[in-house]
């Protein structure tokens, strides 16, 4: 019987259950010529960059991951209102059933 040996492990992989933290840095900019190629845009159009870095409990960081979305994509939030005031300042009234 042929031996199965597990691949030896990547100490810049996180691993599961090493992740302690997340920063995440957003920036909205114009695109550069490459990403509206990228992306298939032309002319003057903003993005949206997503830098996020997982870090071990010690500090070291073990990922790192960058998205760049084009102005044109939408972006939606669901929040439940689940314990929010309807008539507090900036609380949209839900729809029942929505």
């Amino acid at each position: 019987m042929e031996s199965v040996r597990r691949p030896s492990r990547n100490h810049q992989q996180p691993q599961h259950g090493e992740a302690a933290r997340e920063e995440t840095e957003i920036t909205s900019r114009l695109a550069t010529p490459a990403e509206l190629e990228a992306l298939g845009y032309t002319g003057d159009v903003i993005v949206t960059q997503t830098v996020r870095t997982t870090f071990r409990a010690d500090g070291t960081p073990i990922g790192k991951t960058l998205t760049i979305q084009g102005g044109s994509t939408p972006i939606v939030l669901h929040v439940e209102p689940t314990g929010l005031d309807p008539d507090e300042p900036g609380v949209a009234p839900v729809a029942p059933g929505h």
